[in-house]
């Protein structure tokens, strides 16, 4: 049993087993391919540029599991700042690099701990798979996102986020304690999810089985803005919000649905169940079992703090994630930030809700250019009683008839100030100035609004002026 250390600044070709630079491997893919039963693997906080992936090659024991442990604290290694543990896909400017999967771990009773994982191109394919749920497959307090599945058959989740584009959280034992933002399917096939949150996407908690759940439950979760925000599954104490079908098929116990379109529907069991602000409270078969109640009016405590834990997460996530319409974005090929979803491995009809990356490549030394539909958005600051004006260059091609490439500027509490190109895709100026009346952030959007194939925007020779 072997105690290995890597970090950013190491040195591959000599890890040894000390925290020093000098005895520490650089790249989190070496550690990966020697870790053996029993090791434990320090990881420094800092960015690990991982272009071929991590592959893990070797199973621990139930006695003797082999631990993957970021440091954000830098408590192995005092030498450094506190910083997050990111393994990331990304090349070094920052675009995703990466094809594959950006964690693979095959194996039994290996578990990762407080990582960041990300870079994918366009969200290709899984950022931790697991590839079968075998035994001790743990992944706790990560971050992952930008990935098509986030993280695929754990033996056990745990207090992680999970920022996916089609599924975040697949087929793992058991989550608990989690947040899945923005993807298509939050959970999905999960046997057991308890005390979890889901927002947007087609379903929040998704389960296989018409009737009773097939074995698959949700205890205490909670389904923001879904399609479907519980179905398929056996849900106890769960909450959907702001869904337009709160609980579908399979079976609900005491749960509340709150300012749905419909409460609960298809053919099911809801026993004991609640109903708040629901324009139609049951549609289709709705059964229940002897002794309990069918759905009807009232409320119960727990959702008012589940919705506060919500907002909070949502000031940390960006500050223009609004649950309304807003920034020029409209219409049900929108994901939860309101931005134009890609287009992309889903088809060209997608459902409103989940969090998707637009295609969005360097051009030239400070432009963008964006495949299809798609935005790319900055923060920039804007002072009290200032005009911020914003100007870029613009080119693009489009399919005939199909909108142009726009520039919009917009923010808490000011109107959204927008330009939209007028010529025939040779080079143009955008151009737009908003007012400021308190110090504030602001979004800046490069849009481009065609998502046929072939189509594309560029953005580039950005002026920015604060005045």
């Amino acid at each position: 049993m072997a105690t290995y250390y890597v970090r950013p600044d190491g040195n591959d070709s000599n890890p040894g087993t000390g925290p020093s630079a000098s005895m520490a491997w650089a790249t989190v893919s070496k550690a990966a391919a020697r870790a053996a039963a029993g090791d434990t693997v320090y990881i420094a906080g800092g960015t690990y540029r991982e272009a071929s992936g991590v592959t893990v090659a070797n199973s621990g024991t139930a006695e003797a599991p082999i631990v993957f442990a970021g440091d954000p604290m830098q408590v192995q290694f005092p030498d450094l700042l506190p910083t997050p543990v990111r393994i990331t896909g990304c090349d070094a400017d920052e675009y995703g690099a990466r094809t594959g999967d950006l964690i693979t771990c095959g194996r039994d009773y290996v578990s990762w701990q407080d990582i960041v994982v990300d870079g994918h191109t366009s969200g290709a394919l899984e950022g931790v798979n697991f590839v079968g749920v075998g035994n001790g497959r743990n992944l706790i307090r990560c971050v992952v996102l930008s990935c098509s599945r986030g993280v695929r058959r754990a033996s056990y989740i745990a207090d992680c986020l999970v920022i996916a584009g089609r599924h975040a959280i697949s087929e793992c034992t058991l989550a608990e304690r989690c947040v899945a933002i923005g993807a298509e399917i939050g959970f999905e096939i999960c046997p057991e999810v308890r005390n979890c949150i889901a927002i947007g996407g087609s379903y929040g908690v998704h389960g296989t089985v018409d009737s009773g759940g097939g074995g698959q439950v949700a205890r205490n979760c909670l389904a923001v803005g879904s399609g479907f925000g519980v179905a398929d599954l056996y849900s106890y104490a769960c909450m959907a919000l702001g869904c337009y079908r709160g609980f579908f098929r399979g079976v609900a116990e005491r749960c509340l649905a709150h300012t749905c379109y419909m409460g609960y529907q298809g053919t099911m069991e809801a026993n004991n169940c609640l109903l708040v602000n629901t324009r139609t409270g049951t549609s289709g078969t709705i059964t229940q079992r002897p002794g309990a109640a069918a759905p009807a009016a009232g409320r119960w405590v727990g959702w008012a703090s589940w919705l506060r834990m919500v907002r909070e997460l949502a000031g940390l996530l960006e500050p223009d994630l609004f649950f309304e319409a807003a920034a020029g974005v409209e219409g049900p090929a929108q994901d939860i930030l309101l931005r134009p979803r890609p287009l992309g491995a889903l088809g060209a009809t997608t459902t409103p809700g989940p969090w998707e990356y637009s295609t969005v490549q360097r051009a030239g030394s400070d432009g963008v250019r964006i495949e299809r539909a798609g935005v790319a958005d900055w923060a920039v600051g804007a002072t009290a009683g200032s005009e911020l004006t914003v100007t870029c260059r613009c080119t693009f091609q489009v399919g005939e008839g199909q909108a142009k490439p726009q520039l919009i500027v917009f923010g808490p509490d000011i109107e959204a100030a927008v330009a939209t190109a007028t010529g025939d895709g040779s080079e143009e100026e955008l151009s737009v100035s908003v007012s400021a009346a308190a110090d504030t952030v602001l979004t800046v959007r490069a849009y481009a609004r065609d998502g046929s194939a072939g189509s594309w925007a560029t953005f580039s020779d950005w002026e920015i002026s604060n005045a």
